[in-house]
């Protein structure tokens, strides 16, 4: 009391002007806490949605690990480790000589260890001449090929069988006479690795995910003395050499002939771009659609995911339809009709049912609808979310599970039956969007669908679209994520290129109905012995029509 009647005295004794400025300070104090309490409002308000968002995420990563849960919702982009593909830049000695069979390793004085071929069996095959009557005979010559047959490895020893005439005997320049019929071409000049073993290391390797140092244990405890070295050498030798060229049609035809391709990337560690500061590097896939006459799939090794590399994929000039998730690097594509991924959006609204853990678990203990009706009454959030799955089901459900559905039927299907649904489903989310908290699951699911709209809504545009991206995951993305559990990682960037191509044509060799062995197996015989003349590459495409019956994949 005595405070407030001095401060009232000390006022009166004020002027009019010392007055009207404590006034004016006074109300300039207040205006400054109002906006310091405004700004903690605010703040604490982004705050509480922080941890709402954080409480989403653990309630879904929660339900994902210990609920039984319908939504099979793969991670496929985990980080990719795949196994050091040692180079030919390594400069190792050929594992593979005439007369012996010598392993690289790497002990305390640098010294090579050599293993005689003689572990291994040995099957000769002599070329001599039909008529060398008045010839004398010389030293024959062997050439010694590797080969494997149906689980085992042995020698090809071909003995090349050399003469001169009798007269001729003692003159060093006298012609030598022989025959070479059937004596097979080198596929690697000064190699005797064969076409079978090569063919059978890339299918352990890149269709069963057999790492390099497993088979070189399996080789030795056999008594196989094939180095993985030697294994990774050969790889990348006939890859530059043959499989290169066969990848490179694929490419052109793919983007020539292809309306619908499907495209889809994930992660790749590669230590050359580690040592350059990148701690990520890509794989890039894109495959045809489901009804194109060439069906085939491409493996592209990048080193980043910027956009560029979609049109290094596509060229500049594709215009058919690109189905692909919601990454903006397919969407910036100029000319081609990009095509959204409904799975993808239903997935986001998964993501944004399981969040409330505690809620969804005692909704899915309900079983009839009038007790779900009730509860999701008491539980409008929640009943939303619900809502939001169920809409997308209605739409996904109207794609015909016949295969024998004709593109044209497709079409009328979703003409007739999903446009009034989607119609309906994004005039609804549009209203919703506003009150929604966008740092929320199920606001990120709605920001996600009308962000993508324009691209869910082309799968309308031909019966022959699909309305996921489904297939890039399931048949491209997936057998590499399958792949790089079982490695470790590319030491170089080469290694990471040619691991691509041998990806890409067994997986289109899948794709086409062939045996993956035996197909690389015929295509490199067939390579290394004809040409690699345009017409010949043509004849050994996984989508070629002239393929023999016997790299057909057998159903036994």
């Amino acid at each position: 009391m005595e405070t407030e009647t001095a401060a009232r005295e000390d006022l009166a004794t004020l002027s009019r002007e010392e007055l009207t400025r404590k006034y004016m300070s006074a109300m300039q104090e207040k205006e400054e806490l109002a906006d310091r309490l405004r700004t903690a409002a605010i703040e604490k308000d982004e705050m509480a949605s922080q941890i709402n968002w954080l409480r989403e995420q653990l309630n879904v990563l929660r339900t994902r690990k210990f609920s039984k849960n319908s939504e099979q919702v793969s991670s496929l982009q985990i980080s990719l480790f795949n196994e050091a593909e040692d180079t030919l830049d390594h400069a190792l000695p050929e594992d593979l000589s005439e007369d012996e069979i010598t392993k690289a390793v790497p002990v305390k004085k640098h010294k090579n260890r050599k293993i005689s071929a003689g572990s291994l069996p040995v099957k000769e095959i002599h070329h001599e001449l039909t008529d060398r009557s008045g010839m004398a005979e010389l030293k024959p010559e062997k050439k010694d090929y590797l080969r494997y047959v149906k689980g085992y490895y042995y020698i090809e020893r071909h003995i090349i069988h050399q003469y001169v005439k009798k007269d001729d005997a003692n003159d060093e320049h006298t012609e030598v006479y022989s025959n070479t019929e059937g004596v097979p071409a080198r596929l690697i000049e000064g190699s005797s690795v064969t076409s079978s073993v090569v063919a059978q290391i890339a299918n352990e390797k890149y269709n069963l995910a057999t790492p390099l140092y497993r088979m070189e244990q399996d080789c030795m405890r056999n008594g196989i003395p094939i180095s993985r070295q030697n294994m990774s050498n050969w790889l990348i030798r006939c890859g530059e050499d043959y499989l290169g060229t066969v990848f490179d049609r694929m490419h052109s035809d793919l983007i020539t002939d292809a309306k619908i391709i499907h495209m889809d990337e994930t992660t790749k560690v590669v230590i050359e771009d580690r040592a350059d500061g990148r701690e990520k590097s890509y794989i890039w896939m894109a495959m045809t659609g489901k009804y194109e006459p060439s069906q085939m799939i491409l493996y592209f090794y990048y080193e980043s995911r910027e956009h560029r590399h979609v049109e290094d994929i596509l060229g500049h000039d594709y215009t058919g339809y690109l189905n692909s998730d919601g990454f903006g690097g397919y969407h910036s594509y100029p000319g081609a009709v990009c095509c959204g991924c409904w799975a993808h959006y239903r997935r986001k609204a998964y993501e944004a049912m399981i969040s409330d853990d505690n809620i969804y678990s005692a909704y899915n203990k309900l079983h009839s609808a009038d007790e779900r009706r009730t509860f999701l009454d008491g539980h409008p959030s929640f009943k939303i979310k619900v809502a939001l799955l169920e809409k997308i089901d209605q739409i996904m459900k109207l794609e015909p599970k016949e295969e024998k559905t004709s593109a044209e039927e497709i079409y009328q299907i979703r003409q007739e039956q999903a446009l009034p649904l989607i119609e309906a489903l994004f005039t609804w989310t549009r209203e919703l969007e506003a009150s929604i908290p966008p740092k929320s699951k199920l606001g990120e699911a709605v920001k996600y669908g009308s962000n993508e709209e324009q691209y869910l809504r082309n799968h309308l545009l031909d019966g022959h679209l699909e309305i996921t991206n489904n297939r890039a995951e399931r048949e491209g993305i997936k057998p590499y994520v399958i792949l790089r559990k079982n490695e470790l990682f590319s030491s170089t960037r080469r290694g990471a290129k040619y691991s691509a191509i041998y990806m890409t044509l067994i997986a289109s060799a899948k794709l086409n109905g062939l045996n993956p062995q035996r197909y690389l197996e015929y295509e490199l015989d067939f390579l290394s012995t004809k040409g690699l003349t345009d017409e010949n590459v043509t004849a050994v495409l996984p989508y070629s029509k002239t393929l023999p019956a016997a790299v057909k994949a057998s159903n036994i």
